[in-house]
């Protein structure tokens, strides 16, 4: 998984047909069940964050060592705990040196209280990177299979437990949202905030983490088993489906990179979400919309929160990322500063798309307010609207998740993880390996229909 970014890639015959079809056809095959890809690659991230962030890398390695240390640390530390020495100590200074309040002993009590917190940081670190480790694990699980003496419930309970409790997990199951448009009034207190850090605090100042919601990872596998491990970036298939045409394309488009692909449509969703009379609920709206609204407004809010706060994990330039970002926020505080409600910024920046404005102002916003306009104009069903959305967004996610970044990927899944990780680790089983967009940006469509035919 790791390996082409330190060698290449490395290339069999037919190898492309076969990892393919291990994931479409193998890990994606129970439409009741696509969830089941994802825990496989949980799993298999789990030993890769055990292999960089433990020192049990391996089934072979004994924990002997580890365990003489640990179980020395402990008995040294609780020894000088309860030492009767350590009440009876007096410093130079002789009892006056210490801290009583009210004929107690405040420096013996902090003493003690940082032995205890040794005591616990250091068997949590034990158990979690050691005896928890799903290296370990595996480990005790052969050796149980090996030998038969093994085969009692004086032993079984032991492992059943070892198996059941996990201490640490390389991803937190949440994904960051950043919504660029909803930004367009900064309060005052997180512009002070953010300006006397340098920005270094804008990450939770502007950003929220939710729950990955069950439907979003399930969009996304179903994109990818409906292609059939074929990715593309999605334009031919909107055009197809007339949601956008070449004048849009060529003006709008062609010749994008990923970021600024991400932006004219993370501008459409908020434009699109703008536009509804209410948010979609079980009461006011059909399941089907409830849950296209959900994929989709979830996932836009992703992407644009990994170009703008990790935008290593995306297969672009970096400047041009927080570049793309720092723009499209730039341009929505001005043009939207009068706006005093989501219809005010919905019906200004239709007005917006209409003028084709390719002022330096609203240049970053202009593009996405063009295709806004065609997309609702084309197509005023709002349920057509956002069931498209829902699978564009999906399918934004396979199309940004090949890189050859796995260091980045690596360093990410030591502070939590992300998403993108799984769809990059699944991806690279499916032999997609490295940025899909050719580096001059998005190409034609009469390119892409030369190359297809």
């Amino acid at each position: 998984m790791f390996a082409a970014d330190h060698v290449g890639n490395i290339f069999f015959p037919f190898q492309e047909d076969k990892c393919r079809d291990f994931v479409v056809k193998g890990l994606l095959s129970d439409d009741n069940d696509l969830d089941r890809a994802f825990r496989v690659v949980e799993a298999e991230l789990g030993f890769l964050f055990d292999f960089f962030y433990a020192r049990y890398p391996s089934i072979k390695d004994t924990l002997a060592p580890d365990l003489i240390v640990y179980a020395a640390i402990l008995a040294t530390s609780i020894f000088t705990l309860f030492c009767p020495d350590l009440v009876k100590h007096q410093p130079p200074g002789g009892s006056a040196a210490n801290i009583f309040i009210h004929s107690f002993n405040l420096d013996l009590l902090v003493t003690r209280l940082v032995i205890v917190w040794y005591i616990l940081l250091e068997s949590y670190q034990f158990l979690s990177l050691f005896i928890f480790s799903d290296w370990h694990k595996v480990k005790m699980l052969c050796r149980y299979v090996q030998n038969e003496s093994w085969h009692m419930a004086l032993a079984e309970i032991p492992l059943k437990v070892l198996c059941y409790f996990t201490f640490s997990k390389y991803w937190k199951g949440s994904i960051g949202q950043y919504f660029i448009l909803d930004n367009a009034h900064p309060h005052p207190v997180k512009s002070f905030l953010s300006w006397i850090s340098l920005k270094s605090l804008d990450s939770s100042l502007m950003t929220k983490s939710i729950s990955l919601p069950p439907e979003v990872r399930q969009a996304v596998l179903r994109r990818l088993k409906d292609v059939e491990g074929n990715i593309t970036d999605g334009r031919m298939w909107l055009y197809e489906l007339g949601f956008v045409d070449k004048e849009i394309h060529l003006d709008c488009m062609h010749g994008h990179t990923y970021a600024r692909y991400i932006m004219v449509w993370h501008v459409v969703t908020s434009i699109c979400s703008y536009g509804l009379p209410a948010l979609p609920s079980k009461e006011t709206a059909s399941e089907e919309l409830v849950k296209n609204y959900a994929v989709a407004t979830k996932l836009s809010g992703y992407c644009a929160y990994l170009l703008g706060f990790k935008p290593d994990l995306v297969p672009d330039n970096t400047y041009k990322s927080l570049s793309m970002v720092r723009g499209t926020q730039h341009n929505a505080r001005k043009h939207l500063a009068e706006c005093k409600s989501n219809k005010d910024k919905y019906y200004k920046l239709l007005e917006l798309g209409k003028l084709n404005s390719t002022q330096h102002e609203v240049r970053f916003l202009s593009e996405g307010a063009r295709v806004a306009v065609y997309f609702i104009d084309r197509f005023p069903n709002v349920e057509e609207q956002w069931r498209v959305l829902a699978v564009f967004w999906a399918n934004m996610m396979l199309w940004i998740a090949p890189s050859d970044r796995a260091e980045a990927h690596a360093t990410r899944m030591a502070t939590g993880g992300e998403f993108i990780t799984l769809i990059w680790a699944l991806l690279t089983h499916a032999h997609v390996i490295g940025r899909l967009q050719p580096p001059g940006g998005a190409p034609g469509f009469l390119t892409s229909e030369n190359q297809n035919g």
